[in-house]
């Protein structure tokens, strides 16, 4: 089973779970998205709770999926600890590069990420067996070929047992 942490209006796991279902400031593309995450019952499965408190035991879901959810939270290391606590095999987490190209974003967020940080929590958290990457760039183009590419989102594999 999976679990989606802040799944906003766009519910992708088995079980999903989010403090504030609706909008958040820019999650939902439009009113029609807003009207219909007002609707709690239309999201399955759904379970209104904190991403730093998860309130179920540990090893209940084997993946643990998180996207645009854990720059907002008051406690990002907290959130990952308890997303870690209930999976059983893995966790995913897809955030925002703290060089993302939407500035009006920076007012919504919390916090910003980069590799170091994630490498740094993951140390002090004892995880050994993680992958880190980045799934969308931004170019800044010459006149024939993208001169720098700067990453503007990551996407964070944990894995808590192989096999």
């Amino acid at each position: 089973m999976i679990l989606d942490v802040g799944c906003g209006e766009n519910p992708r796991g088995d079980v999903n779970l989010d403090l504030y279902p609706m909008e958040t400031g820019h999650r939902a593309g439009d009113q029609s998205k807003l009207s219909r995450a007002l609707k709690m019952k239309e999201i399955p499965n759904f379970i209104r709770a904190d991403a730093c408190h998860i309130p179920f035991k540990d090893d209940t879901f084997s993946t643990v999926f998180s996207s645009q959810t854990i720059e907002h939270v008051s406690d990002p290391i907290l959130m990952i600890k308890e997303m870690f606590r209930v999976s059983k095999r893995k966790v995913i987490v897809l955030c925002p590069h703290r060089l993302t190209d939407k500035p009006k974003l920076r007012i919504l967020h919390r916090h910003f990420f980069n590799m170091t940080w994630f490498v740094r929590v993951f140390k002090s958290l004892d995880v050994k067996t993680y992958k880190i990457r980045y799934s969308k760039y931004r170019c800044f183009p010459h006149v024939f070929v993208p001169i720098v590419r700067l990453p503007t989102e990551m996407e964070i594999v944990i894995y808590k047992r192989l096999g």
